[in-house]
């Protein structure tokens, strides 16, 4: 998996915190062109933000397989 920049990491930490994806990335100094779903779509953005909200890795693949069983 990809190492977050200190870009991506402070956007991980700005979401976290109060999970405006707008105003994180505004905040992490991404520009106004910055689309949040090629940010939040990546597997180590997901993971950054579950280590820094205190969710496991076994939560975030029930929720995967749940939301596979789904489709």
């Amino acid at each position: 998996m990809k190492r977050l920049n200190k870009q991506e990491k402070l956007f991980c930490r700005r979401y976290s915190g109060h999970f405006d994806t707008v105003r994180a990335l505004r905040e992490a100094g991404y520009d106004k062109a910055t689309d949040s779903a090629s940010l939040l779509g990546r597997p180590e953005i997901i993971t950054e933000i579950c280590r820094l909200i205190g969710l496991g890795r076994e939560w975030v693949l029930l929720r995967a397989v749940e939301l596979y069983k789904r489709c």
